[in-house]
């Protein structure tokens, strides 16, 4: 009789040991969505790893009352976690004070969030409506009127407010309150391919299907400024000017070959450089006065290029550059074909590849073998080999270094990938990182260096400098990473998960 009036304290002393287990558990994870529970070897909870043992010790406090569409958040002490994103990666725009951050994509809702970059306030400024059964809407952010107000755009069928049951896009100003304004309605048009805001802040551009529009805050007009552009399959692409004004893009109609300008604010267009060569692939200087691009030459039935899946490959006879009257400036051949151009921060100096055609199959860019790196020096007549390039990985120009005129690119194989560093002056170049994983993506920000690299079973972030010291690894949170930003002391990614069920977040770290 006495056993059996000890059992009922046992049960009551192994549930209060139960309940504080997956208290602590959920403290961790919040139910399953911020990473996967794994077993460790020493019988703690962790993820691979064991990165969420780590990120515990960190742990300052967690709130989930400040909850919003969806998303939640996570605070440690130098790090902080916004999500579940589900059903896609998420994008965000920092605001010019770098404290203020809009955040679009799919949690419980299709929504833009507007959060702190501390994260102890967040509000969805616009939400969808639709749930995950339903169609969603396009969303996209065109940039920040101020620290607290975002211009932003939905494309699609609405299910919510005054355009219920429309089909169309809808360019919004939204308010860090939550509350929006409709500034422009164009009903039926929903492809959105293009939406920011100009460099002066007076007006924003829309590329829909194939039409451009644009709005003027000084008059409160929605315009349409081009209609019957050409679509390609989805690969028609237009470039604008750093001030946003001028829309620069090629055409391949038979009696229209070539580069044409489109300027925003008169609808006017006019051919730039429309002859019998093959022009393609213009880039903006950094001031907008000169356009470079790639021309081939016309040799027996077409042209001499390489068409890839998604249009020519970047090989061409040589670099062109012009001014935005269509006046000739230079023209740049080497030895071998040239690729991808750059210009350098000044707008003085255009940073280029040497290649030539190959068949051996690399996975990357299977028809192009690198050869060399060139520069060239506004009003210079001739370009110059910097340094000739025995390899037969894919290569990449990464940055041009405005105040010690190096140029950095990456060598990247199946394996891994090397940052190299440049000297335009004496053609030595130097190793800054080598890594592991297929990522090469670098950030640069004043004068550190952030890269990725494999760890364990996902990727992490490491810091450095340029001059290539000694890496130091700054997360610890294991799956994989991509679209870092700097500002403020921290930075910016989306984090993914490597296993089901595949959830997306932001973080935000902060570092010296």
């Amino acid at each position: 009789m006495g056993k059996l009036k000890v059992w009922p304290l046992i049960l009551m002393i192994a549930l209060i040991f139960l309940v504080a287990g997956c208290t602590d558990l959920e403290g961790e994870v919040s139910d399953g969505t911020l990473g996967n529970i794994v077993k460790s070897e020493n019988g703690k909870n962790g993820t691979e790893e064991e990165t969420e043992e780590a990120d515990s010790k960190d742990q300052v406090s967690i709130d989930f009352s400040t909850r919003a569409a969806g998303l939640e958040f996570l605070k440690f002490n130098n790090r902080n976690v916004l999500g579940p994103f589900k059903d896609g990666m998420p994008y965000y725009s920092i605001a010019p004070d770098g404290e203020t951050i809009a955040v679009w994509g799919w949690s419980d809702e299709h929504a833009i969030w507007v959060i702190n970059a501390e994260l102890d306030l967040i509000n969805a400024v616009v939400v969808s409506g639709h749930n995950a059964s339903s169609a969603h809407l396009t969303m996209d952010v065109a940039g920040w009127l101020d620290e607290k107000t975002i211009i932003c755009a939905t494309a699609g069928e609405h299910v919510e407010g005054k355009r219920s049951g429309q089909l169309g896009t809808g360019i919004y100003l939204a308010h860090w309150d939550g509350t929006k304004e409709e500034l422009g309605w164009i009903d039926g048009e929903t492809q959105l391919k293009q939406f920011y805001l100009t460099g002066d802040r007076q007006g924003v551009v829309l590329q829909l299907g194939t039409q451009v529009y644009r709005y003027d805050f000084a008059t409160d007009e929605l315009v349409q400024v081009k209609t019957g552009l050409p679509d390609y399959d989805g690969l028609f692409q237009m470039h604008s000017s750093p001030d946003g004004w001028m829309l620069a893009y090629v055409r391949y109609e038979s009696d229209q070959q070539g580069i044409y300008l489109l300027d925003v604010k008169t609808g006017e267009e006019k051919p730039l450089a429309v002859n019998a060569k093959y022009n393609f692939q213009p880039i903006w200087s950094p001031d907008g006065e000169h356009i470079a691009f790639l021309a081939s030459d016309r040799i027996d039935g077409g042209f001499d290029i390489i068409m890839g899946e998604a249009g020519p490959l970047p090989l061409a006879n040589r670099v062109k550059v012009i001014n935005v009257n269509g006046d000739h400036v230079t023209s740049l051949e080497m030895r071998d074909k040239v690729s991808k151009p750059g210009w350098s921060p000044s707008g003085e100096k255009i940073m280029f590849l040497t290649g030539v055609p190959d068949t051996s199959g690399f996975y990357f860019e299977p028809q192009i073998k690198w050869t060399g790196i060139g520069l060239w020096q506004m009003g210079e007549s001739k370009a110059e080999e910097l340094v000739a390039l025995e390899t037969e990985q894919h290569v990449e120009l990464a940055r041009f270094d405005s105040r010690s005129s190096e140029i950095f690119y990456r060598e990247i194989s199946n394996n891994g990938y090397k940052l190299w560093a440049l000297d335009p002056k004496t053609g030595k170049t130097d190793v800054v990182v080598e890594a592991s994983g297929w990522d090469g993506s670098t950030l640069f920000a004043q004068d550190k260096l952030y890269y990725l690299q494999n760890k364990g079973a996902g990727e992490e972030i490491f810091q450095t400098t340029v001059e290539g010291n000694k890496g130091e690894q700054i997360t610890n949170t294991g799956g994989w990473k991509t679209n870092l930003s700097a500002a403020n002391g921290k930075i910016t990614f989306v984090r993914g998960e490597n296993s089901a069920p595949y959830y997306y977040f932001l973080e935000i770290i902060s570092v010296k």
